[in-house]
């Protein structure tokens, strides 16, 4: 028999890797952490995501808010373990987490102090914040929680379960409650459940919802543009499609690879939207 030792350690510099300083010991004894991720908007907040792999009952998050100078320890609820941090584009207080082995979705909207389960069967790394310039909501409309404006809207990939068998849909709602987001919404879920979905198939950027689907071992792509209905993306018949890479969605259009039957793959630009 045989011991495995798993040691984390955490090093700063402030002369751009002239010298280090060891940080371990702000983190506790033993603690190993999996992922630092850092606000896009105010470099000084950093949230660091403990690993399952710590030996200890409960896990926890550790925030900073002061360029990691001093950190705050964050229990988490109990039996959740924070693989994934999605910070919001314009609101460094609020911020989303995965546990990929429980399949649920969190959200916070203080910076961690606390935080509020959104969702069950939500697939691992197919969350999204809303997009400000595309987000379709009813205006002037509150509720418990102030405006239902773009701010709160999340998307994601989550399934139901039929006689043991998944059914993938898109969820778009708000936060933190994930209450509906209008009809608009509600008829973007229905279309994905009712076509087949495939498992990690959703992306969202730009304006351009995306996912996939299976027909006669063929590979069909479905794409939303500005939260419109959903089209079947349209391909050379002659070449069956078996998956899709989409490289860029800038500029109103879309950049993406396919790999087609016998090994052909061929890179397509769509019609400017």
């Amino acid at each position: 028999k045989g011991t495995v030792s798993t040691k984390f350690s955490y090093w700063t510099s402030t002369d751009s890797g002239k010298s280090w300083t060891d940080q371990s010991a702000k983190f506790g004894e033993n603690v190993i952490i999996s992922l630092m991720q850092g606000s896009d908007i105010d470099k000084d907040r950093m949230v660091f995501l403990e690993s399952s792999e710590t030996k200890r009952d409960k896990r926890a998050i550790f925030v900073s808010s002061d360029g990691m100078k001093t950190f705050t320890e964050v229990a988490l609820p109990a039996g959740v373990t924070a693989n994934s941090i999605t910070f919001h584009p314009t609101n460094s207080d609020w911020f989303l987490i995965q546990d990929f082995a429980k399949l649920t979705l969190w959200v916070s909207r203080d910076f961690g102090q606390t935080l509020t389960k959104l969702s069950d069967n939500v697939s691992p790394q197919q969350v999204y914040w809303g997009e400000e310039s595309y987000e379709k909501l009813s205006a002037d409309e509150d509720d418990n929680y102030g405006k239902k404006n773009w701010e709160r809207v999340v998307h994601f990939e989550r399934f139901t379960k039929n006689n043991f068998l998944r059914n993938y849909e898109i969820m778009s709602c708000l936060i933190p409650e994930c209450s509906s987001a209008g009809e608009k919404y509600d008829d973007l879920k229905k279309y994905s459940s009712q076509n087949d979905m495939a498992e990690g198939s959703f992306r969202s950027e730009n304006g351009f919802l995306f996912f996939e689907s299976r027909m006669n071992f063929i590979s069909l792509l479905h794409v939303s543009y500005q939260r419109g209905r959903f089209e079947r993306a349209i391909f050379p018949a002659e070449v069956a499609h078996e998956d899709f890479h989409i490289i860029a969605t800038n500029q109103n259009f879309v950049l993406l690879a396919v790999k087609h039957t016998g090994g052909i793959s061929n890179v397509y630009v769509s019609d400017e939207r």
